[in-house]
């Protein structure tokens, strides 16, 4: 194993980490309760109004957005932190699978905070 090769960028690191914690956090004191999403959507199916369920709509999606894109970019800031070299090779999907699990570890630690289980599509 005398051929791999991990160096840290700190400067990433240091701009990563609180970013990914912020994501966390993020999803702990923006609830559907402060958007008032159920009671749109609700409020919509009941009058039949598809202007309001259009409304409650685009109040999840914002929601999902900010609650969300912290995580990405925290994730993508710290497998840039990463150098993986192989016999002095760069291995770039290395940094691809670095953010793929700095996200699945940014939604793990989401879940006993907000109680949603997220599957990923699978």
């Amino acid at each position: 194993m005398r051929h791999i090769r991990v160096s840290l960028h700190k400067r990433f690191m240091k701009s990563g980490l609180p970013v990914l914690c912020a994501g966390i956090l993020a999803s702990v004191f923006l609830g559907e309760a402060h958007f008032g999403i159920y009671a749109s959507m609700s409020g919509a199916v009941d009058t039949g109004d598809t202007s309001h369920l259009l409304i409650a709509v685009l109040k999840l999606i914002s929601l999902n957005c900010i609650r969300t894109t912290p995580n990405y970019l925290g994730a993508f800031l710290l497998s840039e932190a990463f150098t993986v070299t192989w016999r002095g090779k760069d291995l770039s999907y290395a940094k691809g699978l670095l953010a793929a699990a700095f996200l699945y570890f940014a939604v793990f630690f989401n879940y006993p905070f907000t109680g949603v289980v997220h599957d990923f599509g699978f």
